[in-house]
């Protein structure tokens, strides 16, 4: 491949996409690019190992399969009942006085708090 023959090493792109990757969740909800961070930095350990391209990217797609199901096994179960409340359970049991009639039944939304 033209790029890894003249100005970086395979190791050097995997290990950088792989950085900005993990970089990137801190900024984007919801936990997908952590693990593609992983295996991207494991891709790029490995490929000092590996010469070929297509074995490289044979590497990737395992870890990736792997991280991802060693992520939904461990991390996103943990994550499920540790006590993470949303603004739905704040609302749960709240008792409210009702100042006007509602628009029409089968309302889907009601206003709360001059909610737009």
């Amino acid at each position: 491949m033209m790029l890894f023959e003249t100005y970086i090493d395979p190791w050097q792109f995997y290990m950088g996409l792989g950085f900005l990757c993990i970089l990137s969740e801190a900024l984007l909800p919801g936990f997908i690019m952590l693990p593609i961070g992983l295996a991207l930095l494991g891709t790029g350990v490995l490929s000092i190992f590996i010469s070929s391209v297509a074995g490289q990217l044979v590497c990737l797609a395992l870890l990736l399969f792997l991280i991802f199901v060693l992520f939904e096994k461990f991390v996103k179960k943990s994550k499920v009942g540790s006590g993470y409340r949303s603004n739905i359970d704040a609302l749960m049991n709240y008792t409210t006085v009702l100042t006007a009639d509602l628009p029409k039944a089968g309302a889907k939304r009601i206003k709360i708090y001059g909610d737009s």
